[in-house]
């Protein structure tokens, strides 16, 4: 397992990118139901002091689609949790944050864009 956490600007929290032979490590490790078929995974790890960690996770080698479509899921947990309302019609600020994660993912994780 490889992993790294980063603090999101302007949001506060912090974000954990995780890679892994099998997400059954994390299933574990976090107490989560089933994974099993899936090849990635987000989801919220509150800590008691009230501090937000965002955990997204991915096997083995993961591809463009797979970053993007777990980065847009943790843009709407960290908005549901600022209390945020997603806007159609400014989305510029998730926007930032979708193209702030997704980089953060291309800068870390191992990618195989042959699987597009």
């Amino acid at each position: 397992m490889s992993e790294k956490t980063i603090k999101i600007p302007l949001y506060f929290g912090q974000i954990k990118i995780i890679q892994v032979k099998d997400l059954k490590s994390i299933e574990k490790k976090y107490g989560l139901h089933s994974l099993h078929g899936m090849e990635a995974c987000c989801f919220r790890d509150h800590k008691k002091n009230g501090y937000s960690t965002y955990v997204i996770a991915f096997e083995s080698e993961c591809n463009a689609r797979q970053i993007a479509h777990e980065a847009l899921h943790e843009v709407a947990l960290i908005y549901e949790d600022r209390g945020i309302k997603l806007d159609i019609e400014n989305d510029e600020p998730q926007c930032y944050l979708l193209g702030w994660i997704v980089g953060e993912c291309h800068k870390y994780l191992k990618i195989d864009n042959s699987r597009l």
